[in-house]
């Protein structure tokens, strides 16, 4: 089959085999294209993705965003293969800022002694010339920190800057550059739509103007829209930055009718870079390991420091700043306070969660029983681990908030006797049948609580065809729009399998 006819679904099962061939870990920016943020291990903001890119054991990076961000992710990664779907994918921020011009501006005004807070989206020339990188996330508390007897240059986004320094009152110069696809927003687009949905929220991204932030509600970061919209008690919300964001919201935030701020001449905002990325091109970087990031060491050593810097002070930082994440801990969390009580001998497990803790199993499609069982075999056997217990929640928890709606599907539980036999074979492999059955089960939260989805039998099933629980749960989810789900599934089992 050539590559122009595969279907997304004969893509995603080429590209899952691939990312566990190569040890590889698919990180991808909130802007990518929702088949692209779907197949993804992490989705987030820069400064999330710096920190997942520094905490990953994968030994290649695929960075589904913009060139700047996989140069980031091989600065303070040198010892791994970093790859981007298309090499073409730049950065007007970027562009606007390059390193000789940023260089001799320095030089001329070199008896200032300039603080150079640099945002993310630069070039790693660039930031080798600066003392610190900034993303809209943390460059409030990166300006706060900054030495009070320097001035500060901000570079390269004016807007970004100008807003930071309301916020902290500090005073800056700034590089006159800016995102050419935030500044196509509007004071009159936006009161536009406003009229429309008088009673909307607004929450607009700090590199947008000030004319067009001084009419929102909460200006933030991307990572920060996710909390916002979850907590507005707005039923509308004009989300006012680049439209793959709304992606990600939808799934975050089922219960809110989002809508994507508009130009003067689009109603929606998309960048052209961000979606120079696409499956077929994901597929084939890492296919080929190409195109590669490289660096001068040299240069890297410099391009780190600033960075290294930017992560020390956000290391600390307040769950809010890194909100895709608060869930994630909240369950490893609760993972640890279960298992602690499974261990001190208490195996009732109906009195280990307090209201607090059931919301948050219920905000994920999860039941009581269900997370226990996860924490009882790892206790008892060693597996699965936490981290795998962790990815398989997230599988349910995104088909719950984006396929159902975040409501509990309402249908029958499936019973152990209505499952296929140990012995049910699908195209010659055994067990298949069941915990096809199982997965289904699970994705849509109708398991009977006497079934457990990756017990001892599936493990060793998974295990034989080296497929983890999670990429076999996301697989029978992108299955389902396939003619013959069973068949396939059937075809990846057979594709990924060293059996």
């Amino acid at each position: 089959m050539s590559q122009s006819l595969k279907t997304n679904t004969d893509l995603r099962e080429e590209i899952l085999e691939l990312k566990k061939k190569r040890n590889a870990v698919i990180l991808a920016h909130n802007y990518q294209i929702p088949e692209i943020q779907d197949i993804a291990d992490y989705v987030g903001d820069s400064l999330g993705l710096a920190f997942r890119a520094q905490e990953t054991d994968a030994d290649v990076i695929a960075f589904c965003g913009v060139h700047f961000m996989a140069e980031t992710a091989k600065i303070i990664n040198p010892e791994k293969t970093v790859v981007l779907p298309d090499a073409n994918a730049g950065c007007s921020l970027e562009e606007s800022c390059p390193a000789d011009k940023l260089e001799a501006f320095l030089k001329a005004n070199e008896e200032k002694n300039y603080y150079v807070i640099t945002y993310i989206n630069s070039s790693a020339a660039v930031k080798a010339l600066s003392d610190v990188i900034c993303t809209s996330g943390n460059a409030v508390r990166i300006v706060e920190a900054a030495p009070k007897d320097r001035p500060i240059l901000f570079a390269p986004d004016q807007n970004l800057g100008e807003w930071v320094s309301r916020q902290t009152g500090r005073e800056m110069d700034f590089w006159e550059g800016n995102c050419y696809l935030h500044v196509e927003f509007t004071r009159e687009s936006i009161a536009k739509i406003k009229e429309e949905y008088p009673d909307a929220a607004v929450v607009a991204h700090p590199e947008c103007t000030k004319a067009v932030r001084l009419l929102a509600d909460e200006v933030c970061s991307t990572e920060k829209m996710v909390h916002f919209c979850q907590e507005s008690e707005s039923k509308n919300i004009i989300v006012v930055t680049e439209a793959g964001m709304l992606h990600r919201l939808r799934k975050e935030c089922p219960d809110k009718n989002l809508i994507a701020g508009p130009t003067d001449h689009c109603a929606c905002a998309e960048c052209r870079f961000m979606k120079m990325n696409t499956l077929e091109k994901l597929y084939q970087c890492l296919k080929d390991l190409k195109p590669e990031v490289t660096l001068d060491e040299e240069l890297r050593k410099k391009a780190e420091a600033p960075i290294q810097r930017m992560l020390d002070l956000s290391a600390d930082a307040p769950a809010s700043d890194l909100v895709r994440y608060s869930w994630d801990q909240e369950f490893l969390a609760l993972f640890d306070k279960c298992l602690k009580k499974y261990r001190d001998g208490n195996e009732d497990f109906t009195t280990y969660y307090t209201d607090g803790d059931l919301n948050f199993l219920n905000s994920i499609g999860y039941r009581e029983r269900e997370f226990f069982d996860f924490v009882e075999d790892y206790a008892d056997y060693g597996d699965p681990a936490p981290e795998t217990a962790l990815l398989v929640a997230a599988a349910r928890r995104d088909y719950f908030l984006y396929k159902m709606g975040g409501k509990p599907s309402g249908e029958k539980d499936l019973n152990p006797a209505d499952l296929p036999a140990k012995t049910a074979e699908l195209e010659g492999i055994v067990w298949l049948p069941r915990i096809l059955a199982k997965a289904r089960g699970k994705l849509k939260g109708e398991l009977d609580p006497e079934i457990m989805f990756c017990c001892g039998g599936d493990r060793k099933f998974l295990s034989t065809h080296d497929i983890s629980p999670a990429d076999f749960l996301r697989t029978v989810w992108s299955a389902e729009a396939s003619d013959d789900p069973d068949m396939t599934m059937a075809k990846f089992v057979k594709a990924v399998s060293k059996a």
